[in-house]
């Protein structure tokens, strides 16, 4: 465990920052616990705000997972509310890839909310020297009803983008792309089945103007960050058929039966394994039968 360092700055100090002093009420200090003393250093990656609804679907979950974790692998700080449901899925794709996260407290920065995220918030200061927990509140302060919405203007006004990967027709973190909005960032939303209430939200932002990404490269793009100078996911392959599947589509053998005759495994070795690697997202195939590394 790290020893915690408790800094408080004027956000008057810093340009990262410009953007607090525009949304309303206008945020003039924040409190930071970090295991850095450098204010500076926590806010020198581009960042980025993934939130969503408490109450997320299985799909949700695996995407907010994925999304994050990759877009941390590629330098991006990840900032969200320490909430239930996307907003802590969010913190712990950032914490499994060892990238930088931000957490925004409805509460003084002395305390965690809610208290079963405790260990959640934890992790985000061990796992990572840059990462921090943020709030305007000083000490221990409760969080109080308005505290909730007021903290996600601090979500909006400290990220570069705003991303929504799960939201309800009513969530709450539909306010954070509102202010992003006022602010002229750019909102992005991972569309979802038309069916699911728990995707209206972002099916809504999408038909309203939002960008619609479904990849880390979508997302790297639209920040105006070039894919290839970032460190996307790296598959370490289960076995020695995974391994040289990957290595021939890199290769440019992008078809099942090129890869076929250039490998040493069976005809239904080589099907189970692109099938695999379908499922686990390191490979997709379009509709010409031709298979491209994720």
């Amino acid at each position: 465990m790290q020893k915690d360092n408790y800094i408080t700055i004027s956000t008057k100090d810093f340009s990262e920052l410009d953007l607090l002093g525009r949304v309303i009420p206008a945020v003039e200090k924040l409190h930071i616990r970090s295991a850095t003393k450098d204010a500076r250093e926590i806010l020198r990656q581009p960042r980025l705000a993934i939130v969503g609804s408490r109450k997320v679907s299985n799909y949700g979950q695996a995407v907010t997972k994925k999304l994050s974790y990759d877009l941390a692998k590629a330098g991006i700080t990840i900032v969200s509310g320490l909430a239930l449901g996307v907003d802590s899925l969010g913190h712990r794709g950032a914490v499994e890839a060892g990238g930088q996260t931000i957490a925004i407290l409805p509460c003084g920065i002395g305390t965690i909310y809610p208290r079963s995220h405790v260990g959640i918030a934890r992790q985000i200061l061990d796992s990572n020297p840059l990462s921090a927990l943020i709030s305007e509140y000083e000490g221990d302060a409760t969080p109080g009803r308005h505290h909730f919405l007021a903290r996600n203007r601090i979500i909006a006004g400290m990220s570069d983008a705003v991303l929504i990967t799960e939201a309800a027709i009513r969530s709450g973190s539909l306010s954070t792309a509102n202010h992003a909005l006022e602010l002229g960032i750019p909102v992005m939303a991972v569309p979802g089945p038309i069916d699911s209430p728990t995707s209206q939200g972002t099916n809504n932002l999408i038909k309203s103007g939002a960008h619609l990404v479904s990849s880390a490269q979508d997302i790297l793009a639209i920040m105006d960050i070039q894919p290839a100078k970032a460190t996307l996911r790296t598959y370490q392959p289960d076995n020695d058929i995974e391994d040289n599947i990957i290595n021939l589509i890199s290769s440019d053998i992008r078809t099942s039966n090129e890869i076929i005759k250039k490998s040493d495994f069976t005809p239904e070795q080589i099907h189970q394994s692109l099938t695999m690697l379908e499922i686990k997202g390191i490979i997709r195939s379009n509709d010409y039968c031709t298979w491209h590394l994720l």
